[in-house]
C-alpha cells in the first residue's frame, strides 16, 4: 500500500463526496488523519484505500439486505 500524503479535498474527490463529509468521517473516527504544524487534515493514501474498501462493503451489505426483504412501497 502507498504512504503518500492526500489532503481532504483529494480525498473527497477520490471518494466521489465533498471535503465536509470527510470531515466528519475523521471526527466521527471512522477515517484516521494527522495535521500538520497549521492545523491541518492529512491522510496516508493507505488508510483512506482501506477505509474505501470498508465502506464498499457496508454498502454491498446494506444492498443486499434491501433485496432480501422485497419490493419497497413508493410514497
Amino acid at each position: 500500500m502507498s504512504s503518500t500524503i492526500m489532503t481532504t479535498a483529494e480525498v473527497a474527490r477520490l471518494l466521489g463526496v465533498v471535503p465536509n463529509t470527510i470531515r466528519g468521517y475523521e471526527s466521527a473516527g471512522l477515517l484516521p488523519a494527522n495535521r500538520t504544524a497549521t492545523g491541518v487534515r492529512v491522510f496516508r493514501r493507505s488508510d483512506v484505500e482501506a477505509f474505501a474498501k470498508r465502506r464498499s462493503a457496508m454498502h454491498a451489505v446494506t444492498s443486499d439486505r434491501r433485496s432480501a426483504a422485497g419490493p419497497q412501497k413508493e410514497q
